[in-house]
């Protein structure tokens, strides 16, 4: 009898930790009728049924928690199935614009097929109450568009997701700005300098820009609790001295970049401009449409 007290105490204590976490949950899966060759779906696209078992996952669930475990209001994910162009690859939107907006989708209109499985009242009423909505738009199995919780978090940072916050925008320009005035090119998607990043997308070689390299080192500093860390290994080395470039040009670089991290307490600056998207609906749209990429 004991230990069942026990065990239902440990049950309420988890439940209370839980209802506490910003992140709410994934509302239901909203679906558009695309048009796509039946034989690439199971590999290229989601089905509805697959994109609703992606944010059920564990993994995401797990993710996602940590991910927005800091945000001082609570967050929603409405993943929507479909090319679904909204005004913006990535933008945040009023309660009254956003509903309208998900209505005129939901019944169809000139721009797009219509999308069933909205909960409009349900949105409304959250909104309502100063949460944050993230209609994640998403279409494509390829990595790099998944609608991780990750990416969602870049797709902000890189198009500035709505948020108002200047001290935050100028962290970033900062970070932009070093990358920018280095003499290392860092516009080469094959520059060493993706080898010393430590984050998935730099060791599979899906950086190549600035901004992208912006972005993908502030996540890492946001999303994760060791932050943005980096590693000069064998291989970087040898690929820095393959060009005849010096190893300490590196790590000058990447020191820079840390103490401009750590330095400006960007997390804190972070949570502080996710208040500006506070009972907004935030759309992020990971689809891969060539008319909004």
């Amino acid at each position: 009898m004991r230990n069942r007290h026990a065990y239902n105490h440990l049950r309420q204590v988890i439940r209370g930790i839980l209802s506490e976490m910003p992140f709410k949950g994934v509302m239901p899966v909203a679906k558009q009728k695309l048009k796509y060759d039946p034989e690439e779906s199971d590999n290229a696209n989601f089905t509805p049924a697959a994109l609703g078992k992606f944010h059920s996952s564990k993994k995401f669930l797990k993710s996602a928690n940590h991910v927005f475990e800091d945000f001082p209001q609570d967050i929603y994910i409405l993943p929507i199935r479909g090319n679904v162009p909204m005004g913006a690859r990535v933008g945040a939107f009023d309660s009254e614009e956003a509903i309208s907006m998900l209505e005129r989708i939901s019944q169809g209109s000139e721009f797009t097929e219509k999308v069933t499985g909205i909960n409009l009242d349900e949105i409304r009423n959250v909104l309502s109450q100063g949460a944050t909505v993230i209609a994640s738009i998403s279409t494509l199995k390829t990595p790099g568009f998944l609608p991780t919780p990750w990416m969602i978090i870049h797709a902000m940072l890189d198009s500035g997701g709505g948020f108002q916050d200047q001290e935050f925008s100028d962290i970033s320009a900062e970070i932009e700005g070093v990358l920018g005035n280095s003499n290392i090119d860092v516009e080469d998607d094959e520059s060493p300098f993706y080898k010393c990043l430590t984050m998935k997308s730099a060791r599979d070689g899906e950086i190549g820009s600035i901004n992208d390299a912006a972005a993908e080192i502030i996540t890492q500093e946001i999303a994760t609790r060791r932050g943005f860390y980096w590693n000069i290994t064998p291989g970087a080395v040898s690929a820095i001295e393959a060009r005849g470039e010096d190893v300490g040009d590196y790590e000058a670089l990447l020191g820079e970049i840390e103490d401009v991290i750590k330095g400006s307490g960007l997390k804190s600056k972070f949570i502080s401009a996710t208040r500006s998207v506070a009972g907004k609906l935030v759309i992020v749209d990971t689809a891969g449409d060539p008319d909004y990429a």
